[in-house]
């Protein structure tokens, strides 16, 4: 069984090398040692690896994106995780949501999120859980049941109980 990549997986994994190598690396540090997370993410540096690709290179071809497959993916996560893993991770986030959106999602869903994504270096997809025993184990049987909720809007409290 031949193991070698291909063509255009070793090209990803060298443009990512020479990204996390030349632009991420000697941020990294610095970036590392601010204490105010908004301050923290930069966003240019998300931006000049969107520019490359990286961001959008799960997104299917016949919608804007590069199409790549998972081997590719995981060369590029490894590779940008030399540098700085927040910033990859970043990156690969964007991978899982829009190829669970290109794969299960309707035409009109697609259009309704992979279009704007496509278009904008700084939209990123991520989600988001709040819900006991729901952190990395998102698997799980959730079974709480929100029974107040006071205030709106960003200031909204809910409580919730099983």
């Amino acid at each position: 069984m031949d193991f070698s990549l291909n063509e255009d997986q070793r090209a990803w994994q060298m443009k990512a090398r020479k990204f996390a190598l030349e632009e991420i690396r000697p941020i990294s540090l610095a970036r590392d040692a601010i204490l105010d997370p908004r301050e923290a993410f930069d966003w240019e540096i998300i931006k000049k690896g969107s520019r490359l690709g990286f961001r959008t290179m799960a997104v299917p071809k016949e919608w804007g994106g590069h199409g790549t497959d998972f081997v590719t993916q995981a060369l590029v996560m490894a590779e940008l995780a030399r540098a700085d893993s927040a910033i990859s991770k970043t990156f690969s986030q964007c991978w899982k949501w829009s190829h669970l959106i290109s794969a299960v999602c309707t035409d009109e869903q697609k259009e309704r999120f992979l279009k704007p994504f496509l278009a904008d270096d700084t939209f990123l997809l991520g989600k988001g859980i709040s819900e006991p025993n729901a952190g990395s184990d998102n698997r799980c049987r959730l079974r709480t049941i929100p029974e107040r909720a006071s205030g709106s809007g960003r200031n909204a409290k809910a409580t919730s109980g099983s």
